[in-house]
This record gives C-alpha cells, sequence and structure tokens, in this order.
C-alpha cells in the first residue's frame, strides 16, 4: 500500500498530463450523458458512444505513454526499483491504477445504460457483448500497449509504433476502392488493415438496429490475437531480465507466440461482415454491376421446384446442403437456376447423367436424356454483402436468391420512368417480384430463425410458400394478430405490446385507407403475416421497403404505414410514370386531396402538361373515385404497360 501512495504521488507530478488524462475522459463522460439527456434509447447510446471511442482510446494512449515513460525521463525509476527492489514496479502500478480508472468509469456508464432502459429486459440481457466489444475491450487493449511499449527502452521505436497502430486503427485508415485496380492493392490493404479493426468500422453510416454493433467471431478473434501478443511480449521482456531464471517466462513466450499466430489465422478466415464502405466488392457490389437499365421480364417457364428439403447454417457465412425436388410439366434436357454468383457451388448432382456449367447468377443444367422429374443434390457456401448471414445475424428475405429458384430470375433492376417532358427518374434495388411456384419447404436449422414458414420442433421449419425468408439477430418472434416478429432495439421507449399494437393499427389503417381511396378489397392483405425487419432491407435503394408475398408481408416498422401501397404498387410488373406517383404518394382519408397530390407527383413543376390534362378531362367525366379505382385495377391487369394506352381505354368509357 505504501508503495502504491509511492506511485500516486508520482503521478501527480506530472499535472499536465494528468489533466489532458482527465480532460479526455471529462469530455467522453460529457458526451455520453448528453446523448441520455437527448432521449435516445440505451441501444442508441451506446453506438454513438462507439463511434467515438476511438478518440477517447487516442487520448488515453498518449497520455498513459506519457505517465508511464514519465519516471524513467525524469530520472526518477532507479530510486522506486531500489524502494520495493522489482523491475517495472512504477510501469505496473500505474497500468493497474489506469485500468481500475477504465473500469470504474464503464461500470458507471453500464449502470448509467441499464437504469436508463430499465424496462427493455431485451436490452439488459443482450447489451453486454455489443459494450465490451465496442467500449471495455479496445480501451483495455490501447492501455496494454502503452505499458508494455513502455516496458522498453527505445523510445524512438515506441512513438513510431504509436504513431502507426493510432492511424492503422483510426476512420482514416478505413480505405476502400471503388474500382477493382488492376493489381490486387486493396486485398493487400485489406490483409494488413485487419488486425488493426478494434473499433467499430464505417461509423459514419447508421447502425443497423437488426444486426447490431459488428460482434463477429473475426472481431473476437482480434482481441484475443492482441492479448496473446501482449502477454507474449511481456514474457520476453521479463525473460530479458537479468539472472532471470524462470522456465515460465523462457518457455511460455514461444508458446503465447504459436499461439498468437494461430489466432491471426483464425482473424483472416472469410466471413460475412455488414459494412457499409465504397469497396467496388462490397455493399454497392450489385447496385454498380447492374446499373444498366434492366427491362423487366415476366418470365413463363414450365418447370418448377416443387419440394425443398434444405439444412441451413449461418455461422460465418450461409451454409446450405439438401435436396431440391425438380418437376417439368413437359419433359426437357435443360434447366436454369438462380442463386447468387458469390455462393459458392459445391456440389450439384442426381442418380441422372447431368452436366451443369455456372455464368454468373445462373447455373444451366444439361441431362443426357429428357426428364419430367428429378431429385438434385447441392451444397453451397457463401456471403452478401448487404444480406448478412453469420453468428450476429441474418437477413435473407423470400425475394434474394439465397436459395434455388427455377429460371432466370432478375436479382438486381434497374429501370427508368420516362416523362413526357424531358425529366427521367431512376430506380434501383433488389428485385421483390422475384417468389416461386408454391413449394413443399422443409428447413433445418443451426439455432432459431424468424420465417415465413411453422416452426414444427426444434429447430425445423416447414410449410408450403411461394419463397423462403430467413431472419435472426437483433429480431424476436411475436404472436400479436398477424405480427410474427418484432425488432425490440429499434429506438423507441415504447413496451412491447404497444409497440406491436401501433404496428398492428397503422397497418389495417392503412388498408382502410386504400380501400377507400381506390374501391378496392384489401380483405387478402389483412390475412397476410407481417415480418417487421430492419429499414436496412432496402438502404441506398429506392426498391423494397415492402415485400409482399402470397402469405405474408416484409417491411420495417418505420415504413409500414407509409410504405403498405409502395409495397403493392412494387409488386405490379408495370413500372409507368402513373405506377411511380401511386408509389410515392401517400394515402390519405379525403379522396381529392389524394388525387390532388397524385397529380402534382406526376406533374414534376411544368413537365406533363398534356397527360395532366387528359386525365383531368377523364376525372371529370368518370368521376375521382371511378378513375382511381381504374388506376388501380390497371396495375395488376393483363394489358400492356403502357400509361398513353390506358388512358385512351379510359377516355372511351
Amino acid at each position: 500500500m505504501e508503495k502504491l501512495k509511492v506511485h500516486l504521488r508520482l503521478m501527480k507530478s506530472f499535472p499536465k498530463i494528468y489533466g489532458v488524462l482527465l480532460f479526455g475522459v471529462s469530455i467522453f463522460m460529457i458526451y455520453f450523458g448528453y446523448l441520455i439527456f437527448l432521449g435516445m434509447a440505451s441501444f442508441d447510446v451506446l453506438g454513438f458512444s462507439s463511434r467515438v471511442n476511438y478518440i477517447f482510446c487516442a487520448i488515453l494512449m498518449v497520455t498513459s505513454y506519457l505517465l508511464l515513460t514519465g519516471a524513467n525521463n525524469s530520472q526518477q525509476d532507479e530510486s522506486i526499483n531500489s524502494l520495493d527492489k522489482m523491475n517495472y514496479s512504477y510501469q505496473k502500478n500505474i497500468y493497474v491504477i489506469l485500468l481500475i480508472m477504465i473500469i470504474i468509469i464503464n461500470l458507471i456508464m453500464a449502470c448509467v445504460l441499464i437504469i436508463h432502459d430499465w424496462h427493455n429486459t431485451y436490452f439488459l440481457t443482450h447489451f453486454l457483448q455489443p459494450y465490451l466489444y465496442n467500449l471495455l475491450i479496445p480501451q483495455v487493449i490501447c492501455l496494454s500497449i502503452v505499458f508494455i511499449l513502455s516496458l522498453f527502452k527505445n523510445h524512438v521505436m515506441h512513438i513510431v509504433m504509436l504513431i502507426i497502430f493510432i492511424f492503422m486503427t483510426s476512420s482514416f485508415s478505413e480505405i476502400s476502392w471503388p474500382i477493382k485496380p488492376s493489381f490486387p492493392t486493396d486485398k493487400i490493404y485489406q490483409f494488413i488493415h485487419l488486425p488493426f479493426e478494434l473499433f467499430y468500422q464505417n461509423g459514419e453510416w447508421g447502425t443497423d438496429v437488426m444486426y447490431g454493433y459488428q460482434c463477429e467471431l473475426s472481431r473476437l478473434w482480434i482481441f484475443i490475437m492482441w492479448g496473446i501478443l501482449l502477454l507474449s511480449l511481456y514474457f520476453i521482456k521479463m525473460n530479458w531480465r537479468p539472472l532471470n531464471q524462470s522456465n515460465i517466462y523462457k518457455w511460455g513466450y514461444k508458446i503465447l507466440l504459436v499461439l498468437t499466430v494461430g489466432s491471426c489465422f483464425m482473424i483472416y478466415l472469410p466471413e460475412s461482415k455488414y459494412r457499409i464502405n465504397d469497396a467496388w466488392d462490397g455493399y454497392f457490389y450489385d447496385i454498380r454491376k447492374d446499373r444498366n437499365l434492366t427491362e423487366i421480364k415476366d418470365e413463363k417457364i414450365n418447370y418448377k421446384i416443387s419440394e425443398y428439403d434444405l439444412t441451413v447454417s449461418t455461422k460465418r457465412m450461409l451454409g446450405v446442403e439438401g435436396k431440391l425436388h425438380l418437376e417439368s410439366s413437359i419433359p426437357r434436357k435443360d434447366f436454369i437456376l438462380t442463386l447468387y454468383q458469390k455462393y459458392d457451388l459445391k456440389e450439384l448432382k442426381s442418380d441422372k447423367n447431368m452436366t451443369y456449367q455456372r455464368k454468373g447468377d445462373y447455373i444451366y443444367i444439361q441431362f443426357d436424356q429428357p426428364i419430367s422429374q428429378i431429385d438434385l443434390n447441392i451444397e453451397y457456401k457463401g456471403y452478401h454483402p448487404i444480406f448478412y448471414s453469420n453468428t450476429q445475424a441474418t437477413m435473407l428475405p423470400g425475394y434474394f436468391s439465397w436459395y434455388p429458384m427455377c429460371g432466370e430470375k432478375q436479382i438486381f433492376i434497374t429501370y427508368e420512368i420516362k416523362q413526357l417532358d424531358g425529366y427521367d427518374t431512376t430506380e434501383f434495388g433488389y428485385n421483390t417480384l422475384n417468389h416461386i411456384d408454391n413449394a413443399k419447404i422443409t428447413l433445418h436449422t443451426d439455432k432459431d430463425y424468424i420465417t415465413n414458414l411453422t416452426k414444427k420442433s426444434e429447430h425445423v421449419y416447414q410449410g408450403t410458400s411461394d419463397s423462403i425468408s430467413l431472419f435472426d439477430g437483433y429480431i424476436e418472434s411475436a404472436d400479436y394478430q398477424n405480427i410474427i416478429s418484432y425488432l425490440p432495439l429499434n429506438g423507441t421507449l415504447q413496451s412491447k405490446k404497444q409497440y406491436l399494437k401501433d404496428i398492428e393499427d397503422n397497418y389495417l389503417e392503412e388498408l382502410e385507407k386504400i380501400e377507400k381511396i381506390f374501391d378496392v378489397s384489401m380483405e387478402k392483405y389483412r390475412a397476410k403475416k407481417i415480418i417487421n425487419v430492419t429499414g436496412d432491407i432496402s438502404r441506398n435503394t429506392n426498391i423494397g421497403e415492402t415485400a409482399i408475398f402470397d402469405d405474408y408481408i416484409i417491411s420495417s416498422y418505420m415504413n409500414i404505414r407509409s410504405s403498405i401501397l409502395c409495397g403493392i404498387v412494387e409488386s405490379s410488373p408495370k413500372k409507368t410514370l402513373l405506377t411511380y406517383a401511386m408509389k410515392w404518394c401517400p394515402v390519405q382519408d379525403n379522396l381529392e386531396k389524394y388525387y390532388q397530390n397524385l397529380i402534382n407527383s406526376i406533374s414534376n413543376g411544368d413537365n406533363n402538361i398534356d397527360q395532366i390534362k387528359k386525365i383531368n378531362a377523364i376525372v371529370d367525366k368518370l368521376g375521382t373515385k371511378r378513375f382511381l379505382h381504374e388506376l388501380y385495377e390497371y396495375m395488376f391487369d393483363d394489358t400492356p404497360a403502357d400509361d398513353e394506352m390506358f388512358l385512351e381505354r379510359m377516355e372511351s368509357l
């Protein structure tokens, strides 16, 4: 205890350094308190604190380095060592003092978060891992790095290594290549940078409330690697001490260095990660690759997969193996399946002679003899930059070909809304029209998921549906009316019951308005189940806010009121100026006001004047209610997607 008092007094002999450290701590705590004061939910406070944790750690490293090397620089360490006859006593004790300070600060912050969101039991049981990953563990590692460096006498090396570490862990080092380089410079840099990803990455983007705060397996191994490496360096330094005869240090550092290499290997194993960056092969890969205008196809094929029996796991990435029952109404030799190109096809075989060739998202199968039905055994693994699948979370909507679909499905579509007078609008996103023929589906999974299928037993889901959707992460199952899932960390301070009631009420109110405006029945939509998911399912695109299937709907809480009509419009293959205007025109109770808003959406100032005059003349003749009813029917009838032809037909009524 006496020695600790000596070290504390020595620490106070550097008041400027001590003051800067306290200033950094104070600013961090004030920022944290300000977020609480703004009324943010605790999970959001944790997110914003994670983004600024790097700044706090940089201040911590610089000030603690000056404190830990201060005795050495002022030649006071010799007297300290003679006092307790132990090498590096000062550094060890100051390290312990700073470590205790960090732990106390984090305990206070954690308690504040718990008290602030005490009613949210889900947060209380799930906040520890993201808190440790994004706040406490990086702080401890940064402080420990400084402590280990302070044991070595080469101060020039200290400074160089600190500068490199501080830069490589900063947001300035998050460099991406929007265009694929001719030489794999990007891959080399990513290989070097990966061990330094201690902090939350790409913090300029809002956090996906369903995915959470990047608590992947690779990040855990980064922490483990740094911990073992620092411990091995400590053992090396202890082994260098004069007259040291301990075999613990002699053999310990060798074992630890081997473990460091092993943990480093684990970091580089491929893994699905949700990172919104500008890399050519990352988040915007499909957007850039498929930005050419797309002609929306209405594909007609005479074969289908009538049964899926799949075993699905999401550890580091999606892994699927199982059996598909392929049927054709007319015997044929050739079949086409769609499976996203970044899923590595390991096996595809049957009991008949066959060959297959893969080109992009499509698998072309050729049999020696015509067949009408056959079982295919398939195995594949991989991941998508947006539709993630790992131990932390899973987002695999039914319209995305993470499972085989028959025919040449258009995974990503881009189309233009042609206007009559100069202004064209581009719509792009993942194609929510991709469905399969109703099939018998059985999934054997490695854990519980939110899905459109029925849970039959532990990790077994079955059903007949036109798609397969799979979700996991910060999402919980719900049994409230038609709602089968909800996001417990969506930022609201409402109770679960009120939260679910609002979703259901908003949905039903919107259906009533659509019935009133368009004079159509929404009864089939009232029977659909609702999978409430994150808004990131359509982030940075303008298609896919709501996806409508035969027996369920995928939508986010924030969009369920405003985008149910949007989803209904998108479920029509007709992409015209009139349907585009309907998509972005909010539904309301007043028929005339809705019609006027629709006209304003079409007009774009002085554009399309002739078309608007024609519409107004039709409305004067038929009435607003009749015209809007016909407009709704136009979206789903068998007539061509041609607004002029539709208006001519309306004029003839």
